[in-house]
């Protein structure tokens, strides 16, 4: 029953970026009110107010949610939201080594779908769609490796 475990790890780490993007979006309702003369200077106010603080936390939850992920797959009884404290604290003083993988891995995501679009725009062949599709799924089995290996790593 991995699947069921896993289910219930990504639904508490849905529910974490819901909040963050509800925290957000409130502050986008109320931040511009208070700053509203601002004009160029307010709008780059509200960024660094609001836009730099989540993008730094989304990013946090998107590393320990993965790390969170291989821990529940792989330990019989941590899941959920125990899975997602654990990892944050495996993931003591190793941060800036998980957030360097996951800008490498979401990169080469991007591009093979930039990559796709570029092609959908030209004309597909019949052989690129098989392709890119391999190339996507095979950026996603080595960033699942990757994160299997860091998590034995930060366990030692």
């Amino acid at each position: 029953m991995a699947w069921n475990k896993l289910l219930h790890t990504s639904f508490w780490e849905f529910l974490i970026v819901l909040g963050l993007f509800g925290v957000l979006i409130a502050g986008l309702a109320t931040l511009p009110k208070i700053l509203f003369s601002g004009g160029t200077f307010g709008f780059l106010v509200i960024v660094g107010f609001l836009g730099i603080p989540f993008c730094v936390a989304f990013a946090h939850i998107m590393v320990v949610g993965n790390l969170a992920k291989v821990s529940s797959v792989l330990e019989s009884e941590c899941y959920g939201l125990e899975s997602l404290f654990k990892a944050n604290n495996l993931m003591e003083g190793r941060r800036q080594t998980a957030l360097v993988m996951a800008l490498l891995s979401n990169t080469s995501l991007r591009l093979i779908e930039c990559l796709f679009e570029f092609r959908m725009d030209k004309g597909i062949s019949v052989w690129e769609g098989p392709l890119l599709v391999s190339m996507y799924s095979s950026v996603l089995v080595f960033e699942t490796v990757m994160n299997v290996v860091f998590y034995y790593a930060c366990k030692s």
